[in-house]
């Protein structure tokens, strides 16, 4: 509870401004739709049902700091943050996620924010995205569906790495490029043929969706200034 806390008040420090915020959770089922097209899509963590007991003291947390949360229950949180953008292409917006999937996102007016870095590379934009992987935002889910993603069981095609992905999209390629550009050769090729219906499913699920009807609270607050993590805490009676 006090990690979750310090982390809200680390990224709003981060900021020159004081920021606008809205938590958003995932839903409790929220991974049921990509469930279903591949069952073993994010599989359920040890210790989730004892997050899901605390999230009533966050909400409170999150109340007394007036801050707004958004959450559906069959939705996951990327989603929403996705949704949410789209909806308000006319401002900025500053995604605080140690999520990679939010590198598709990426853009002149979005960008992420990782408070677990050295503080002067927390904030992360499309260019750093390219000058690291040499693929764009655009390029993202088709990267990472060659990759492969492990935190939501995402196997990735056997034998290609991110040098070998990089190469394979260069100049802005897609997928469904390949073939035309004669980069499906040799042994790479015909790994890539092999399970091209599973590659094209696998960058399905990494696609975040930006057609979600939005939650009610899914107004920025006003302007969120440092706080201190401990009076928070305190303030829900959670010091021993």
């Amino acid at each position: 509870m006090f990690g979750f806390f310090a982390r809200v008040r680390a990224g709003a420090r981060s900021l020159e401004d004081a920021p606008e915020i809205i938590v958003v959770f995932d839903g409790q089922e929220g991974a049921a739709d990509r469930r279903t097209l591949m069952p073993g899509y994010k599989p359920p963590v040890a210790g989730d049902e004892e997050v899901f007991a605390d999230l009533p003291l966050l909400y409170k947390g999150l109340e007394l700091l007036d801050i707004p949360c958004a959450e559906y229950p069959c939705r996951e949180a990327d989603d929403i943050i996705a949704s949410f953008i789209a909806a308000n292409p006319g401002r900025e917006h500053v995604i605080m996620s140690t999520d990679k999937d939010f590198y598709q996102l990426l853009s002149n007016q979005v960008s992420a924010l990782n408070t677990q870095r050295r503080a002067d590379r927390r904030r992360i934009d499309a260019d750093e995205v390219y000058d690291t992987y040499a693929v764009t935002p655009h390029q993202w889910c088709d990267y990472r569906a060659l990759t492969g993603d492990k935190s939501d069981n995402i196997p990735g095609v056997r034998g290609i790495g991110p040098k070998t992905a990089s190469r394979l999209l260069a100049d802005g390629a897609h997928l469904e490029d390949l073939a035309g550009l004669d980069r499906l050769t040799g042994r790479t090729g015909t790994l890539i043929r092999e399970c091209w219906d599973d590659l094209l499913l696998w960058r399905t699920l990494i696609q975040l969706r930006t057609d979600i009807p939005l939650p009610a609270v899914t107004s920025p607050g006003a302007p969120t200034t440092p706080f201190a993590a401990p009076e928070i805490v305190g303030e829900l009676g959670l010091w021993n």
